[in-house]
């Protein structure tokens, strides 16, 4: 995700054609490996009695995202005179969920150690 946020980003830098078919090439290709892989982590992430559900909200949710970028777009088209900032904006938002996701192991690591910490705890009471 951080890859595809970084094509998305550099798509408004260079006018040239052959710029943005080799961009929107290699972004087509991470974007279909990420939407391969969105099953795959439901399924890890899911049991098996919530993968249906959580599939739909999946893709319930994405399209409530595709409502908000018609308006978003002409926002920036009307203001500025320029699609540039659409890319950019949205490009930041996915390398920045790219890298979010990235430190998942690190704060599973983290929760892990915070429950043995827990579970070593021993309560005495009197009575």
């Amino acid at each position: 995700m951080l890859l595809m946020g970084t094509l998305l980003a550099a798509l408004p830098l260079k006018k040239s054609f052959n710029f943005m078919m080799v961009v929107m090439c290699m972004y087509g290709l991470v974007q279909e490996g990420t939407a391969i892989m969105f099953p795959i982590l439901v399924s890890h992430y899911m049991d098996k009695s919530e993968e249906s559900i959580a599939m739909g909200c999946l893709n319930f949710y994405g399209g409530l995202l595709m409502l908000s970028m018609a308006p978003m777009i002409g926002y920036f088209r009307d203001n500025t005179g320029s699609y540039n900032g659409v890319f950019h904006i949205l490009g930041g938002l996915v390398a920045l969920m790219g890298i979010i996701w990235q430190l998942e192991p690190l704060i599973l690591k983290f929760q892990k150690k915070q429950t043995l910490k827990r579970s070593n705890y021993v309560i005495v009471t009197r009575l």
